[in-house]
């Protein structure tokens, strides 16, 4: 499609990109934690804000109603949000179009706003540590403790020392699922890691 389709559809960002600054956070305790104030929350909201879809690819797509009457829909190639329905038979016809069916382009959408929602609240979990010193510090010392070495040693043993995020690799690190239960975690709050993995799961918090 022109140019200047595409830049009119660039207003219509997704529910998930008209979000403000998060307010609120869950810290490593899993308490909710309020996050003004925290001096580096601006600046990464404004780097996630920077990376929404403004849909500078658009196609079109066949659809089929109810009947199985065919009808077309404009999409954004990138994230997959509809943003034109019922387009006009002549104007599709005259018009190149996308070999996918519509419902890959919701589930396109689906996972596009999954994202941006992950993103957002590990940008917000990451606030709530920073303004938890207190708690910070007491987490790390729980590491370090006799208790903790015994309930890991024990999840390490459930695995076989085998990692139970890729089911290949031997496990290096025992990871929270959750930090609600510090100190009395549930087993199944906990995994045994390689260290590919264990990476993986903190990816989010690098923001």
């Amino acid at each position: 499609m022109s140019d200047q389709a595409n830049t009119a559809y660039s207003e219509k960002l997704n529910y998930c990109d008209q979000r403000g600054v998060p307010e609120w956070g869950t810290g490593p305790d899993g308490r909710p934690t309020r996050i003004a104030g925290d001096p580096r929350l601006p600046g990464l909201f404004a780097e996630w804000q920077a990376d929404a879809c403004t849909h500078s690819t658009t196609v079109i797509a066949a659809c089929k109603d109810s009947m199985g009457r065919d009808y077309y829909n404009v999409f954004c190639g990138g994230c997959g949000k509809c943003l034109r329905s019922h387009l006009p038979h002549g104007e599709a016809k005259a018009a190149v179009l996308d070999k996918r069916h519509a419902d890959d382009f919701y589930d396109l959408n689906s996972r596009y706003t999954a994202t941006r929602e992950e993103r957002l609240t590990s940008i917000a979990n990451a606030a709530a540590e920073r303004m938890q010193p207190g708690n910070r510090a007491s987490y790390d010392d729980y590491l370090r403790s006799d208790e903790w070495k015994r309930r890991a040693a024990k999840v390490m043993r459930r695995a076989d020392d085998l990692c139970e995020g890729c089911l290949t690799n031997a496990a290096t690190e025992v990871h929270h699922l959750t930090y609600a239960n510090i100190g009395r975690e549930f087993a199944f709050e906990l995994v045994a890691l390689c260290d590919v993995c264990h990476a993986r799961t903190h990816a989010r918090k690098v923001a």
